[in-house]
Parts: structure tokens; C-alpha cells; sequence
């Protein structure tokens, strides 16, 4: 296991996650290129599906990672008495507003904006490992350690052309900065690893123009800072999410140079597609002997338009908005 003191470089790398835009671009360009690479009349086309794929990619990670890890809560959860650790186990219910390219309905370019919310559920275990040390009687839970661990589903509209409903996983720890007590609020800093299964938007056997295929994973940092004040507890928190997909976009068949048949679809793939994104959140909660039921709200930043690309029509810097309500039982 980890020692609290080797998270530090982890966090460190994380936070500096604000600084890929520029190479996030970069390998978005790669992909419209090899995706116009046989059939450069569809640059303009590609463009569109290269900002979809990216769309997609922070939508859904938006949707899997939410805000606090452990909802409605700001700090670590200790030891119980006689050193055995605190647990706690909760369920979440989410969903995050979607803005994608309408490449799928539309045959304008650039494509026009889709909006839509993707809805998930969330079962969520954490464990209170260590109990960190104290200053002075009130300033305690310094360098506590959590572990936790949860599964996601989502829910994704077949409407907007996805193929079906997927599963997601994810782990990591909580750091403690300060326990909450009478006179101090509770900080925590924490890192997670999340992997979502193979997401298909559009299917080339149903007569769709393209079919996508993207295997996602995101890594979080999140602090996340708040106080119980007479009976409501109020949490803030700033974050920082890299999403990281392998994509697979093949488009349908063009017709053939003789008129007879089709000529085969164009399959384009790209490894580790890269790109990062800005989160504001805050919650309310109330505590009712051991359980606890909390909602939350956020706000997620855009991200960068692909150079060259035709103004108008859907705009990725645009930000969006998240949110859930939660239920959380320590013992």
C-alpha cells in the first residue's frame, strides 16, 4: 500500500492537467486528417467527427467522475474506536447536460448543437484507513488516508445514437488535510482512476453515417473543503479530470467509382486521445443519526475548438452543468 507521502507526486502531475489544450488540438487535427485521408471531400465532415468524438469523450467522463467522491462529505473517516476502520457505503444518483455536434441527425457543416442529459447510478464503498495526527486537540485527521472504491451505470439515450447502456468502475484515495471539528473544516485532497466499458454511437447496420467506438478512462483530483453548521453541512470543492479514449470511427461506405455496389467504409483509429477539464461544485447535506442524504451541483469548463475549423454551429467551448442527490450510511 501506498504511504500518504507518495500520493504527493500524483497530485502534483494531476494538477498540472490544465496545460494540455494546446496538445489536446494537436492529436484532434491528427484524427479529422486520417479520417479525410481517403476521401479528402469529407475533410469538413471529419472535422465535425473529430469534435464529436471529443464531445463525447468529456461528456461521458463528466457524467462518470461527479464531484465529491464521497458525497456529502469533505473529510476523511478515521478510525472508529479500538482502530477499527470507519466505513461507509452510499448511492448516487447523477446526471450531467450533454452538448455534443448533431453529426448523426444533421447534414449542415459545421453541425449544429445537441443537447441532451445522460443519467447514472452509483454504488460507492469507502474505507478509513489511517488516522493522520493532530496538531492540537481541534486540528486533527492530518495526513489521513481513505480508500474507496465504486461502479457506475449509464444511462445512455438511444435517441441521441448510442447503442446501449454501459457500465463503469473506478478506485482511489482520499487524502486528509484537516478532519472537521467545532472550530476547523474538513479538507481533503483526492486522486481516482475510472474505466468506463466500450461506448457505440451509431451503428453502420442500421444506416447510420458513421459508427464510433470509444473505450474511455479518467483520472481525477479533487479538494474539497466543508463544515457542518447547525445540523447542514455545506461542502465546495475545485477538481481536474483527464480523460483518455481509444477510438475506433468508421464511416459508411462511399458508392463505388463504377456505380456498381459500394466501396468499402474508411476505418480510422487513434490511441490515446487526450483531453483535460476544469470543475467548480459545491452541496448541502443533512445527517440524520447515521445516515445521510446530500445533493450537489457543478459546473464543467469546454474545451478547445479544433484549428481550421468553420465557425458557427456547435461551439465546445461552451461549459456545462452537472448534478445528483445521494444517501450515505457510516458505520
Amino acid at each position: 500500500m501506498r504511504s500518504p507521502g507518495a500520493l504527493v507526486p500524483v497530485l502534483l502531475s494531476l494538477a498540472a492537467l490544465g496545460h494540455g489544450s494546446s496538445l489536446g488540438a494537436q492529436e484532434l487535427q491528427g484524427l479529422a486528417v486520417e479520417c479525410a485521408r481517403e476521401r479528402p471531400d469529407l475533410l469538413l465532415r471529419c472535422q465535425d467527427l473529430a469534435v464529436a468524438v471529443r464531445a463525447h469523450q468529456t461528456g461521458l467522463g463528466l457524467v462518470a467522475t461527479g464531484g465529491a467522491v464521497v458525497p456529502g462529505n469533505a473529510s476523511t473517516l478515521g478510525r472508529r474506536v479500538g482502530r477499527t476502520p470507519r466505513v461507509a457505503l452510499s448511492t448516487r444518483l447523477g446526471l450531467a447536460a450533454m452538448n455534443v455536434p448533431d453529426v448523426l441527425g444533421g447534414v449542415e457543416v459545421p453541425a449544429s448543437e445537441e443537447s441532451f442529459y445522460v443519467n447514472t447510478a452509483q454504488i460507492g464503498l469507502a474505507v478509513g484507513v489511517l488516522d493522520g495526527f493532530s496538531l492540537v486537540p481541534t486540528l486533527g485527521g492530518i495526513l489521513a488516508l481513505d480508500l474507496f472504491a465504486d461502479a457506475d451505470f449509464l444511462f445512455l439515450p438511444g435517441s441521441e445514437g448510442y447503442v446501449r447502456n454501459v457500465g463503469a468502475w473506478g478506485v482511489g484515495g482520499r487524502l486528509g488535510i484537516l478532519r472537521e471539528s467545532f472550530t476547523a473544516p474538513g479538507i481533503t485532497v483526492s486522486v481516482a482512476w475510472r474505466n468506463l466499458d466500450r461506448v457505440q454511437i451509431g451503428e453502420l447496420a442500421e444506416r447510420d453515417p458513421f459508427e464510433m467506438d470509444l473505450c474511455l478512462s479518467a483520472r481525477s483530483l479533487r479538494i474539497v473543503a466543508g463544515k457542518d453548521l447547525f445540523g447542514l453541512g455545506l461542502l465546495a470543492g475545485l477538481g481536474w479530470d483527464r480523460y483518455v479514449s481509444d477510438v475506433s470511427l468508421e464511416l459508411a461506405p462511399a458508392p463505388s467509382p463504377s456505380g456498381e455496389g459500394t466501396a468499402a467504409g474508411d476505418v480510422t483509429r487513434a490511441r490515446d486521445l487526450g483531453t483535460t477539464r476544469r470543475l467548480l461544485f459545491g452541496g448541502a447535506s443533512m445527517t440524520f443519526l447515521v445516515i445521510q442524504i446530500s445533493a450537489e451541483v457543478g459546473w464543467g469548463e469546454g474545451f478547445g475548438d479544433l484549428p481550421g475549423r468553420e465557425s458557427g454551429g456547435f461551439d465546445p467551448e461552451d461549459s456545462t452543468f452537472f448534478g445528483g442527490v445521494a444517501a450515505r450510511i457510516t458505520f
